[in-house]
């Protein structure tokens, strides 16, 4: 009995010590806070209603962009931006440097989780 309790008190006292799995998007833990980029824009629309998602596009990880931008003109409606910036879908993209989003948008989406709103 006596090897059955320090058995059960050894094991438990190791599973005890293992560390969480820390979760990270985008190679960050708070992507809203620790991607440099996406916190100097956030910082600088602070007077419009931001909704910041990350958002899984095709199994790749991105950051996707929505303003609610009633009554303001020249504004970003939706954007979707790789880990490191670079936009890769411009919803208000007009002439050349249009980058408008592919018709399985929505469909090829796998994960969302809101990370930001104002």
């Amino acid at each position: 009995m006596k090897y059955i309790f320090l058995f059960c008190a050894t094991a438990l006292s190791l599973s005890a010590c293992t560390k969480a799995k820390i979760e990270t998007y985008c190679g960050v833990e708070n992507p809203e806070k620790d991607l440099v980029w996406l916190k100097e824009g956030i910082d600088k629309h602070k007077s419009l209603n931001i909704f910041v998602y990350k958002l899984t596009y095709k199994s790749t990880e991105g950051i996707f962009v929505y303003n609610d931008c009633e009554g303001i003109s020249d504004c970003p409606l939706q954007d979707y931006f790789n880990c490191d910036g670079t936009p890769i879908f411009l919803g208000a993209g007009i002439g050349p440097s249009a980058k408008p989003f592919p018709s399985d948008f929505d469909v090829e989406t796998d994960y969302r989780e809101i990370i930001y709103s104002k």
